[in-house]
């Protein structure tokens, strides 16, 4: 385990003594969840790789596996993934690219663009998700699932501050 504090010490120190809202509690949150999210992201991109996916193409791919729905609106997609209409349009070119999924024109609105998910592409999902769905519960079985739930709970929480107010309150100190 790496010991953020030794890593970070002296960047604290050196932080305490100039802006009087840093805190050092706070900033080791945020540190320790960016090394957390990158250590998690690296292995993971590594993984898919093997596969042709990342990490973005992966959840294209499991949010169409799982619809109710054959095809779905890529608007709908990009809403649900939170990612902007022209990265979904690029996602989507790459798994076409690849067989994994198709579009098709909505036959009441031409407008409209749907895609869905092909056999080639749940064939490769299906044949991938096994060892990433062992190598999460590996990642987090040092947590009971109630620390699990406090977790979830915890980063809800932080998700909620940063909507309510980040930006907002970055403003008002720099005033």
């Amino acid at each position: 385990m790496d010991d953020l504090a030794a890593y970070t010490g002296p960047r604290m120190t050196y932080y305490e003594g100039k802006f009087s809202d840093f805190d050092t509690a706070d900033a080791l949150v945020i540190i320790s969840l960016i090394r957390t999210e990158d250590v998690y992201a690296r292995a993971r991109e590594t993984y898919l790789a093997r596969y042709g996916l990342t990490g973005s193409t992966l959840n294209v791919l499991m949010f169409l596996d799982s619809s109710l729905e054959e095809r779905l609106p890529m608007h709908t997609i990009s809403e649900n993934l939170l990612v902007s209409r022209a990265n979904i349009t690029g996602l989507i070119d790459s798994l076409e690219k690849r067989g994994y999924v198709r579009r098709r024109r909505d036959s009441s609105d031409r407008r409209v663009v749907h895609a869905e998910i092909t056999d080639e592409g749940r064939s490769v999902l299906h044949k991938m998700l096994p060892g990433h769905f062992h190598a999460v519960e590996a990642m987090l079985e040092r947590f009971s699932p109630e620390e699990k739930a406090t977790l979830v709970e915890f980063l809800s929480r932080m998700r909620a501050g940063v909507a309510d107010g980040y930006i907002q309150a970055a403003g008002d100190a720099e005033e």
